[in-house]
């Protein structure tokens, strides 16, 4: 029920803007251009973020796990 009832207002919100636009004869095709740059550029950093903190996990997993298995001779598990 809460999907679809944010998914509703958000088309309907963007519905009733294009539809204010066309009426009022605005052209809104520049700032969705712009609006566009950042989110390709925010995308690239959650991307880049996500990277590094796999990295960050791998590398924290591999030194937990020799430190394990030579004090306690047993895998060390991150989920348990």
């Amino acid at each position: 029920k809460g999907l679809w009832s944010g998914l509703i207002t958000l088309v309907m919100t963007l519905f009733f803007i294009n539809a204010v636009s066309m009426i009022i004869g605005f052209n809104v095709g520049r700032y969705i251009a712009l609006v566009n740059s950042y989110v390709g550029l925010f995308m690239g950093l959650f991307v880049y973020a996500t990277i590094i903190s796999a990295i960050n996990f791998l590398g924290t997993f591999i030194i937990l796990s020799g430190y394990s298995l030579i004090r306690y001779r047993r895998l060390f598990s991150p989920f348990a």
